[in-house]
Formats: structure tokens, sequence, C-alpha cells
């Protein structure tokens, strides 16, 4: 749920933060937007490259090329974002322009001029000078979503051509040429050290899989896949390895968002526990609303409906830090939500903060207890209430060790 602000308050405050918020969200889109949206139909930019296949009317769905005159080089990079701003990241994003084409997610099998281009400028390793005629001029307006990074304004295309050749990755057109499952593509490439941003991009835009069964696929739902679908086929690798032999905690903290990640020295386990605080982007309420998913040796079987896609992002950093240390843990993130946090960036930020934090050295303990002590005071929210929401947490306190009977 977005937060609601009275638009009563909106016309007597004018700007002065009477809501609470940092900056007024009406005034800073008012100011990007304005600065940011071309005021003509032939727009000549470079993609980055980057592209977007909307999940709206499914199967028949918006598939564009993204274009930017400014921040070529950062525009669709999640990795570059870890130090500015999120008035600076709304900026960027903002530049970003969509000539969209309508598209059924089946034409990736046998794509038209417009879906091969599109898909050629996903497969590219730098960025691509694109000329778009579009049908109108787009309106200044920036859309936000929980798992997608702010985008700026689209409008129908009438023509998407490429003004150069795209320098296509070749190990990515390998398998666009190839009868491989979308699933043992995604895991070559990865273990090859591609980012799981690349490789979404490539599997939204229907590169990849056996080619008669391709679909464009929407990025929304092509990120979490991507996170999944590495998941799955590493896990088995981490189970392999001997666990932690400490307690350890890691930090990280960005856009008023505060992770406390708690390793526990056990086979694999994984939770994701949330507090959104009142004034925050997706939370109207009085109270902190705490939410949790989680899963235990066995993994989940449902997808993650509390958490949603932030499940997956801090999953997967978890799991690539887990492949480098060649050890098992079972792990348990404290996320803490502040009102800072007033526009929503995408689940990269997630991902991003929590592979910061997995970077930084951790503080170690030789029991629960003594990690629960250092925890304490930097939550806002009383650990006691984190840990009675805990699934993980509890059967760790509930389960008796082999160690106690001797």
């Amino acid at each position: 749920m977005v937060r609601i602000i009275d638009p009563k308050l909106c016309v007597r405050c004018k700007g002065r933060l009477w809501c609470g918020l940092p900056k007024c969200p009406i005034l800073e889109q008012k100011r990007v937007m304005e600065t940011s949206t071309p005021n003509t139909t032939d727009i000549s930019a470079p993609t980055p490259p980057a592209v977007f296949i909307s999940w709206k009317n499914y199967p028949r769905v918006e598939a564009a090329p993204m274009e930017t005159t400014q921040f070529v080089s950062i525009a669709d990079n999640p990795k570059a974002w870890r130090d500015l701003e999120i008035d600076e990241i709304v900026s960027i994003r903002s530049s970003l322009i969509r000539p969209t084409i309508r598209a059924d997610v089946y034409s990736a099998a046998n794509p038209t001029d417009a879906i091969l281009t599109i898909q050629e400028l996903a497969m590219s390793k730098r960025p691509v000078a694109v000329e778009a005629v579009l049908e109108k001029i787009p309106k200044p307006k920036l859309e936000f979503g929980q798992f997608v990074a702010p985008m700026g304004p689209k409008a129908p295309a009438k023509k998407i051509a490429p003004q150069e050749n795209p320098r296509v990755d070749r190990r990515v057109e390998k398998y666009y040429y190839d009868e491989v499952k979308a699933e043992d593509a995604i895991i070559s490439l990865f273990e090859r050290g591609y980012d799981v941003y690349q490789l979404s991009r490539v599997l939204s835009a229907g590169v990849l899989g056996i080619p008669r069964n391709r679909k464009l696929v929407p990025t929304r739902w092509a990120i979490t896949a991507t996170d999944d679908i590495i998941y799955r086929k590493e896990i088995a690798k981490i189970k392999q390895q001997e666990p932690i032999s400490e307690f350890r905690i890691y930090e990280g903290h960005r856009f008023d968002n505060h992770f406390y990640i708690m390793f526990m020295p056990d086979v694999w386990g994984f939770e994701l526990m949330e507090a959104w605080a009142p004034g925050s982007v997706w939370y109207s309420g009085n109270e902190p609303y705490l939410l949790n998913d989680w899963e235990g040796y066995e993994g989940r079987r449902g997808y993650a409906d509390n958490v949603g896609g932030s499940y997956y992002a801090a999953r997967i950093a978890v799991i690539e830090h887990l492949l480098r240390e060649r050890r098992q843990a079972r792990v348990v993130i404290f996320r803490e939500v502040h009102e800072g946090y007033y526009i929503p960036l995408g689940v990269w930020q997630v991902r991003e903060n929590v592979r910061a934090a997995l970077e930084s050295k951790p503080e170690k303990f030789e029991s629960l207890n003594d990690a629960f002590d250092y925890i304490r005071p930097k939550l806002r929210i009383p650990l006691e209430r984190w840990t009675s929401k805990s699934e993980l947490i509890k059967e760790r306190q509930n389960q008796k060790r082999l160690t106690e009977w001797f």
C-alpha cells in the first residue's frame, strides 16, 4: 500500500514538508520531469543498453528499449547507485525515455523487426545509438514500483532502429542460437561471472530458452525469476559445505533502509523480516508493521507473498557470499525501513544493500544471546518483537542441540 497523503494537506502545505517527508514528492517529480522530458517526437539517443517489458495486459505487453542522453554509463547499472542519494537516482532514471511497441509475449519465438531490435540491444556489451520516432510527445511522468527502479516518460513508437550495429555479447549470442533451456543458460552465464542484472535483461527480452518456446518476460518477473533460478541451481553446492563456526552480524545502511544480517552456525536456512515505519513509502499506518518470509533446509514451495521480490533479491546476495566463502549458514535478516525511504527504488536496493553489508567485516559472537546483546540497541523496534516474529530464531531457541546431551 502506497502512503496516502491527504490532498487538502498538500494544498495548505505547498512544499513546506508538513507531511513529514524529507522532500515534497509533488515538487520533486515536477522538477525532475521538467528538466528531462523531451519536447519532440524524434528521439536519437543511446541505450545503456536497457530494455523494459511491461506486465500489464499480459500476454499483450509493452516492449521498449530505454534511451537517454545523460548518465549513459550508469543509467541502468544499480551497482553504481550505492552511494547516491534518492533524488540523484530519480534524476538519473527519469532521463530514460521509452519508445514502446505493443507485442504478444510469444512473438519472441518469431520476432518482428522491432522485437529483434530490442533483443539485439539487450545482448549488446556497450551503449548503442537508437533512433525512435514517437506517435506523440511523451508526457512528463515518472513511474515507480516495488520491483523495478524508477522510470521516465514513455510514448508509443512508430519506428525503433539502431543507428549502429550492436556489439553483441558472443557468449549470450551463443545461447540465442542454441537449443538450451533458459535456466541452463542463466546458470552457465552466472558461473562465468555475469551479474543478475545482465541476466534478467536478456531473459526479459526473450533471448534465452528453446527458440520455439521463447517468450518476452515482464521485467519485474524476470528480476525475481533470475534470482530464483540461480538459487535453485546453486543451493546444492552450499549444502555440501561445512557450516560456519560462530554467530555473525553484518550491517548495511543506505536510503534509510537498515539491514542487520545474522549468520548462525547451522545448516542452510533463510529468513527476511521487515519493519516498515509509519511514513515510509509503502506504509501509512500508525505503528511499525512487521512481516516476514522464510525457508528451512528444504527450501520454499511457494512464492514469498509477504515480502515479495525483496526476499529473492536479499537471498541471492547471501547465496553469492556463501558460494565465495564455501560455507553454509542459517541466515536471518532484520530490515528496518525508516521514514527517509520516501520513494520506492525497486528491489535492486535490497540486493545491493545486502551485498554491501556482506562485503564489510562482521562482528562475531560465541552465542545467540551475545549476538542479541549487540543488535538490540541498534534496532528501533524492540528485539523481542523481532524474535517473536522470526520462525528460524524460534526454531533455534527451541531446538535441542546434540552437544546438550554430552
